[in-house]
């Protein structure tokens, strides 16, 4: 399941089999239950996006259940996968928010406000640099503008 952290509680209140405790805690912002966090899924968090909670927000991590032997039995865990999930972008939609641009300075205006997951994505780099290559192309040099 992917999900993407929209909080992180450092000393919260939960309820437990010994009774009530402090935890870290995840939320998420898709309508899924918190995530009472363990020493596992802490270091894993930390191996991925840094030991500093507040940097976790907004970042997408993918869980998982798999078996664990815990007092005395064997029960499901939940984990966090150790890589960051790929995140798969519209091209399409982004272009043609390339496209609506008239000239360099609007195009700039408008890569400027994409998120860094498209921005930073190859083939919108590429797509990018084949738009602008379209303005550039058709700006006149001096002498033909003086012409």
């Amino acid at each position: 399941m992917l999900l993407t952290i929209d909080a992180f509680v450092g000393d919260e209140k939960v309820k437990t089999a010994d009774g009530e405790k402090e935890k870290q805690v995840l939320y998420f912002k898709e309508d899924v239950p918190k995530m009472i966090m363990n020493i596992t899924n802490g270091n894993t968090l930390t191996q991925l996006y840094g030991s500093h909670p507040e940097g976790w927000v907004g970042k997408q991590i993918q869980i998982y259940a798999t078996p664990v032997k815990a007092f005395g039995k064997t029960q499901d865990a939940l984990r966090i996968r150790d890589f960051i999930p790929k995140i798969v972008i519209d091209l399409n939609k982004w272009t043609s928010k390339l496209m609506e641009a008239k000239n360099l300075d609007e195009m700039g205006k408008i890569w400027k406000s994409f998120p860094q997951s498209v921005a930073k994505n190859g083939d919108m780099i590429q797509r990018k640099n084949d738009l602008k290559a379209t303005f550039t192309d058709n700006t006149p040099t001096d002498k033909e503008s003086t012409a």
